[in-house]
């Protein structure tokens, strides 16, 4: 039989736009709830002039600015803003580390590839330090199912996870878009190939004309051998032809 091309599971993963601008917005109000709802730490120094210290820190832990108030000199109040190079980190490492998780997920879906035949499933998913490539004919198969589960949350593009489970064990294919009807087409070819196995092993059932036949033809050859006297044979004879 010739094999043929069903379907072809189709991989995307990354965060939409959409939900990158979401979590700018968020990262940005905490950083500003943070800065003016952080907590405050006072500081008295004693020294030639007496200073009172006010430091603002955000629950990130970061130090935002320092207001500094002498109490014999009032003319001489200050208030100094600084950003400390913590504070660019926890502003600019969130965004890169989601821009390069995003990145890294739209690389490896574009690697992987998951293919329906008539005959087979075929085909190969990267995920970081896991390569795996998977041949599984319709005999080896046992189930297909399909997930929405972790994994599928955390690569994000709203796929599904195709799983095909072997009696060897099972390979998960994650953030496939066409997962229902990819796992549709394969239980549909999985049933048709479980019936022609059924078909192909059921015994061929012999007529009734057949094996009547069959039994004429060896008491002719017990009766020819002398085994059965000409009485016997045409006794058994009628027997069979009564039975049609």
């Amino acid at each position: 039989m010739e094999e043929k091309e069903l379907c072809r599971a189709r991989f995307k993963g990354g965060f939409s736009n959409k939900t990158i601008i979401i979590f700018l917005i968020v990262h940005a109000i905490l950083l500003i709830v943070g800065f003016f709802f952080g907590t405050k730490i006072n500081e008295t120094r004693i020294g030639i002039d007496d200073e009172w210290h006010l430091y603002r820190i955000c629950w990130y832990g970061i130090r935002l600015f320092s207001y500094t108030d002498y109490v014999h000199h009032p003319s001489r109040n200050t208030t100094r803003i600084f950003f400390s190079p913590i504070f660019f980190i926890a502003l600019l490492l969130p965004p890169l580390v989601f821009f390069i998780w995003r990145a890294l997920v739209r690389k490896n879906c574009s690697q992987s590839n998951l293919v329906l035949t008539n005959q087979k499933i075929y085909g190969a998913h990267k995920w970081f330090l896991n390569d795996e490539q998977i041949l599984m004919p319709m005999s080896k198969i046992d189930n297909i199912i399909v997930r929405y589960n972790f994994i599928d949350r955390l690569y994000g593009g709203g796929g599904r996870t195709v799983r095909i489970a072997s009696n060897s064990g099972f390979v998960n294919f994650p953030c496939v878009q066409n997962a229902e009807e990819f796992t549709r087409l394969a239980m549909e070819q999985l049933e048709i190939y479980r019936k022609s196995q059924t078909a192909a092993s059921a015994p061929v059932p012999t007529s009734p004309e057949t094996s009547i036949t069959d039994k004429l033809k060896s008491l002719q050859s017990l009766k020819e051998q002398g085994i059965l006297t000409e009485e016997e044979f045409n006794a058994k004879k009628a027997e069979l032809l009564s039975n049609l």
